[in-house]
């Protein structure tokens, strides 16, 4: 009866030995981060158009300046403000150890 306690008491040990630890291999939940409104919209990458009335006119090139340059400038300065506030919500994010991104 010994004998037989001992061989149960041995294998049972033997199954004791390492175990192999799971890996979870899932990725991570999403992070949510809340970042500004405006700075989710796409800027325009489509540069205005100069549409004056008569292109052969000497005074088609006065309209450069309203229809084209201005507009442009504007939309180059808001995307500017928008990389701006993503770069903020970015930092901020890694500041609260969320994500790294730099």
């Amino acid at each position: 009866m010994r004998a037989i306690l001992a061989i149960a008491a041995a294998l049972l040990l033997a199954a004791c030995g390492k175990t192999i630890p799971v890996v979870d291999t899932a990725p991570p939940p999403p992070v949510p981060i809340e970042c500004a409104d405006f700075a989710k919209v796409r800027c325009q990458t489509q540069p205005p158009l100069w549409q004056p009335p008569d292109v052969n006119s000497p005074d088609a090139w006065k309209l450069l300046f309203p229809q084209v340059a201005a507009p442009l400038a504007r939309e180059i300065r808001d995307c500017d403000a928008k990389v701006a506030e993503l770069h903020a919500c970015l930092d901020e994010a890694q500041r609260k150890k969320l994500i790294r991104w730099r």
